[in-house]
């Protein structure tokens, strides 16, 4: 733990928030969800979750680690921590609960949730860099925080939720007539999960799509994301839903997605 001060810049103490008697007040917000698309909770989306944030004006790019009583026990990379924090770890929304949301958002912030139910001491390191994947795989190397999970399990996870996805779509097919939004937020969860990156061109969309046998037709799809459903479409476009982000040249993201580590 010396060496990880030597080299990382404390930023400050995770604490939740808590009630008027101190105790840290607890959220199930799946329940919030009416969950109309009648998704499964993902493997942490039970709850229960606790909220808390950090500075707002960190919005450095690198490695960032979370200790436990003066123990390191999660290693993870951001390209900006007050982001990574405040708008994933700390603030768990219903969204993030289900397949296809952020399962390790709900996973770490239950850690935390635990941690400070015993009084333990949570401190949040950072050290700003542009070479944190390989700083972070030689860390996890080396000291093998509790926390992180394997490579192994976190491929697990993927094809669990990929096949959870695809039991869902069928699922809601099979209950009710769904629309092209449902499908196409589906895949693209799915999608930018599998890159790791919230990032996406129709093309991969389309092409994903078609895997899991949609009915909708390419120009249908093409315009639900390039038009429906972006947010900063062209004015001349009807903007129904703010689901997508244009941020570059047939380049489009999850408007409100953050990133996650599968």
């Amino acid at each position: 733990m010396q060496d990880l001060r030597n080299q990382f810049k404390f930023i400050c103490d995770i604490k939740p928030l808590r009630d008027h008697n101190g105790n840290v007040e607890s959220f199930e917000v799946h329940v919030e969800n009416n969950n109309i698309q009648e998704l499964s909770l993902n493997k942490y989306g039970q709850g229960p979750f606790c909220k808390f944030s950090i500075p707002s004006d960190i919005q450095q790019s690198g490695l960032y680690a979370i200790a436990l009583n003066n123990e390191l026990v999660y290693i993870g990379v951001c390209e900006s921590l007050s982001r990574r924090f405040n708008k994933g770890y700390g603030m768990i929304s219903p969204r993030k609960c289900f397949i296809g949301g952020e399962s390790n958002n709900c996973r770490i912030n239950h850690l935390i949730y635990e941690a400070s139910q015993v009084a333990q001491e949570i401190k949040l390191y950072f050290l700003e860099t542009d070479n944190k994947f390989s700083i972070e795989s030689a860390l996890i190397a080396k000291v093998n925080p509790v926390w992180n999970i394997s490579s192994e399990t976190k491929r697990s996870i993927v094809l669990e939720s990929k096949k959870l996805v695809s039991e869902s779509v069928q699922l809601r097919k099979s209950r009710r007539k769904t629309n092209c939004r449902d499908e196409l937020l589906s895949a693209v969860i799915s999608l930018v999960k599998d890159k790791g990156k919230n990032e996406f061109t129709i093309n991969e969309v389309i092409e994903y799509m078609n895997k899991l046998n949609t009915k909708y037709k390419e120009s249908t799809i093409r315009t639900h994301i390039a038009s429906r459903c972006c947010v900063n479409a062209p004015r001349h476009h009807v903007t129904v839903h703010n689901d997508f982000r244009r941020i570059g040249k047939g380049v489009y993201e999850l408007h409100d997605l953050e990133e996650s580590e599968l």
